[in-house]
């Protein structure tokens, strides 16, 4: 290959989308996608992460807010966004795993439109709670009761959340019980005729209920986490009753597919930064999360591609049809 040529095709190299160095970059601010709205817990962890990475990488780090279908919008401005390193996207569990599955049809693919960068933190797990006047004091003892007395114990939901529902759903079936679900607009309706005795159950996220937990208004008997979740220690996960049963939620930065491997180590050590951080995992704390230290876009990949096959397997038990 004469010079000239060599030339020519480094030229045409520089335009191509995805041929960032890490070495220039950033060299200009950096797009993180919210897809939620502002002031909500997804949002003001992106904020922490966007403040934090700004100083690490000496570019404003910005987050850009694109609510709407249960996160699909944003999901799929990331999935066509240049590859250069200058959009990302902060993703939950649902936006990047469970929406694959209750959707007839995403305008990307999961799979193969994003690069995985860091899972940021994992989140507070589902609690399994009930009305203290009820005589059960653990998920077994619950078991037996609804056993006893099929069809009459009832369970409380909030309905915007999708999981919670699944979760009941999925502890009748394993459990082998026929607990009535209660579906409810909002987490406080359902604590509160929980906490009245209207409802025997609550299935809903654990941080919500924690305060009511804590002054003896409610009685947290599991949870959905895998292991112990710090904090919680005093009830066993579900799993310890029915092996394998596990509901977390969790944040991840993904980048749009075929952004430059080098920058998106870039991206994910800087992330490592926020996470290592004593005060940001005192602030994260707060919002229940706790932070993955030890995340690498390989474990990252390898992680997203574990979930979404896990949800499969979770919806195709369920009979799920997606909407």
């Amino acid at each position: 290959m004469n010079d000239a040529i060599r030339i020519v095709l480094s030229c045409f190299a520089l335009v191509l989308p995805g041929t960032v160095s890490a070495d220039t970059w950033p060299s200009r601010p950096v797009k993180l996608i919210a897809p939620v709205s502002a002031g909500i817990a997804t949002d003001v962890v992106a904020r922490m992460l966007a403040e934090r990475l700004s100083r690490g990488l000496g570019q404003q780090v910005y987050v850009e807010n694109m609510p709407g279908a249960a996160g699909t919008l944003g999901t799929a401005a990331a999935a066509r966004a240049t590859p250069d390193g200058y959009t990302l996207l902060f993703g939950s569990a649902g936006m990047l795993s469970t929406n694959k599955y209750l959707f007839k049809s995403l305008p990307f693919n999961l799979d193969l439109d994003f690069a995985a960068v860091s899972i940021v933190c994992q989140g507070t797990p589902f609690a399994v709670s009930v009305y203290p006047g009820l005589s059960v004091k653990t998920l077994p003892a619950l078991i037996a009761l609804a056993k006893a007395k099929p069809g009459k114990l009832s369970y409380a939901v909030d309905i915007s959340s999708g999981w919670a529902g699944m979760i009941g759903d999925l502890l009748n079936r394993r459990a082998g019980i026929e607990m009535v679900q209660v579906p409810y607009k909002t987490t406080s309706q359902a604590i509160s005729d929980t906490m009245a005795g209207t409802t025997e159950v609550m299935i809903g996220s654990a941080l919500s209920i924690e305060g009511f937990v804590q002054s003896g208004k409610l009685r947290r008997i599991a949870i959905t986490s895998g292991e112990p979740f710090p904090g919680m220690e005093d009830s066993a996960p579900v799993a310890a009753t029915l092996p394998g049963f596990r509901f977390e939620g969790w944040f991840a930065v993904v980048a749009p597919g075929r952004t430059p491997p080098e920058v998106v180590r870039r991206i994910s050590q800087e992330i490592r930064g926020f996470q290592q951080d004593a005060e940001a995992a005192k602030r994260l704390a707060g919002f229940g999360c706790i932070p993955e230290v030890n995340s690498t876009p390989e474990r990252t990949a390898e992680f997203l591609a574990g979930e979404r096959v896990r949800w499969g397997k979770i919806v195709q038990e369920l009979g799920v049809e997606p909407q």
